[in-house]
């Protein structure tokens, strides 16, 4: 009845100032997420030959997931594999056997042409036999002399080539398991496997998201803070989140990680916070809204944010204004410094 006496009478709508708690905080939207959570993706193009994983099952890291195959793949492997049998030392031993029983022989051709020389030299000095016959078991023995060290060096580069043919085939292997491995996928961590995106017989490749891999029961809050905000958000700052998941229910979390990277699409920046207190139940991409506590005072002397007009004056009268000085506002209440007293009576501005 007051209210509408006092509207008949034109009388505009008064406020007494008077002292309350009031804080400042950065409105945030955002999404939960599972810690460590990510999209699992293949390294290589090829047909999706095994899912190994279900939505809601349990991982161990490095457990296999999925399995790929390509038929190129394959066959380079294959290859790689009769290359490297084919270069094996174990399998050219019939080729180092040849050039050591050659040398076997020259080593017996070298010791008889040898002993034939020194006889013919022992005739010679007796001037028995010709000289001829000296040049010629002289010639012999220098023959087999040579052919023995040809054999000899024949021998050592053989069995050098062998050992670089070998190695060669033996790092080609490995390159081709190592590419054969990619064709796997397996678990980076432990957790759970919150979304399978693929079936079997499906193409896919690097650019193909498999699945989504995170922790099992650990959550955190991920907020997109706007850039016109962001210098006021510090590491251990309070965060007041609800989700429509808990109507009514308001949880307290902590900015742990603040993201250099601008996000050019919406100009936000993500901040990551973590739940004192963790929900009973939680499901990655669960949305909310959040404040986040930038300051709190117990007791200031406040007024309702609508009362303040031009952002520095006040109406102590129907045409009485006088400026004020603001500290912190809400969404509802704003600080006064000075201007005002405790008791003090404020008018709403007329239009």
């Amino acid at each position: 009845m007051a209210i509408l006496l006092a509207a008949c009478s034109g009388k505009p709508e008064g406020y007494v100032v008077q002292r309350t708690g009031i804080t400042e905080s950065v409105y945030a939207s955002g999404k939960i997420k599972s810690k460590n959570q990510y999209q699992a993706i293949p390294k290589v193009n090829g047909i999706l030959k095994t899912v190994m994983v279900r939505e809601g099952d349990l991982v161990k890291k490095g457990q296999l997931l999925f399995v790929i195959t390509n038929d190129q793949a394959s066959l380079q492997r294959e290859g790689a594999d009769i290359a490297y049998q084919r270069a094996a030392l174990e399998n050219n031993r019939e080729k180092l056997d040849e050039i050591k029983f050659s040398m076997d022989q020259a080593r017996l051709k070298k010791q008889i042409d040898s002993t034939m020389y020194i006889r013919q030299q022992a005739l010679w000095s007796q001037n028995i036999g010709s000289k001829a016959e000296l040049e010629t078991r002289q010639l012999a023995y220098e023959s087999s002399v040579a052919n023995l060290k040809s054999l000899q060096e024949r021998l050592a580069d053989l069995q050098k080539n062998l050992a670089f043919q070998e190695k060669q085939a033996k790092t080609n292997l490995r390159i081709s398991g190592t590419n054969l491995s990619e064709f796997e996928v397996r678990s980076e961590i432990d957790g759970k496997i919150y979304r399978v995106f693929r079936e079997g017989g499906e193409l896919v490749g690097p650019s193909t998201p498999l699945a989504v891999v995170g922790d099992a029961s650990q959550f955190l809050a991920t907020l997109l803070v706007d850039e016109r905000d962001i210098n006021r958000i510090k590491p251990g700052q309070k965060v007041f989140i609800e989700m429509e998941s808990y109507a009514g229910r308001v949880f307290e979390a902590k900015v742990q990680r603040i993201s250099p990277f601008l996000n050019e699409k919406d100009r936000s920046i993500e901040v990551e916070a973590y739940f004192d207190q963790v929900p009973e139940q939680l499901f990655p991409n669960l949305s909310f809204e959040a404040n986040i506590l930038i300051f709190q005072k117990e007791d200031a002397l406040t007024i309702p944010l609508k009362y303040l007009t031009e952002d520095s004056h006040v109406f102590t009268g129907p045409k009485e204004k006088i400026p004020v000085t603001i500290g912190i506002r809400d969404f509802e209440k704003v600080e006064i410094i000075s201007g005002l007293q405790e008791g003090n009576t404020i008018y709403l501005p007329q239009p």
